[in-house]
């Protein structure tokens, strides 16, 4: 599995799009989400190629996370939302599925 937090603007490039569809070929499950800006999902690349809101602190992940501003420092945990939190737990939850499945899942 691929997981990636990223994003861009414009169209799916060819780039994008050549390392997406080598990865599916090869039968890697690919996750790219859309972003955090709640526009149309379909539009910011990488997750508009083919195959493929901020809340209180409550309702957010809380991760373990290097808060140096410009310099390694001490693991904190800090309330964090959107794509880069997101991703994984869906990634996660494939993986699991994945292992427990009696025949292999593909990207399909």
């Amino acid at each position: 599995m691929l997981n990636l937090s990223i994003g861009g603007s414009g169209a799916c490039s060819v780039a994008f799009q050549t390392a997406i569809d080598a990865a599916v070929a090869r039968g890697t499950t690919v996750f790219l989400p859309p972003g955090n800006s709640g526009g149309d999902a379909a539009q910011p690349p990488p997750a508009s190629c083919d195959s493929n809101g901020f809340a209180p602190a409550a309702d957010n992940v809380l991760p373990a996370l290097n808060l140096g501003p410009t310099t390694q420092d001490a693991q904190r945990y800090s309330w964090n939302a959107g794509t880069s939190m997101a991703s994984p737990h869906v990634a996660g939850i494939a993986a699991l599925i994945q292992s427990a499945s009696a025949t292999p899942k593909t990207p399909a």
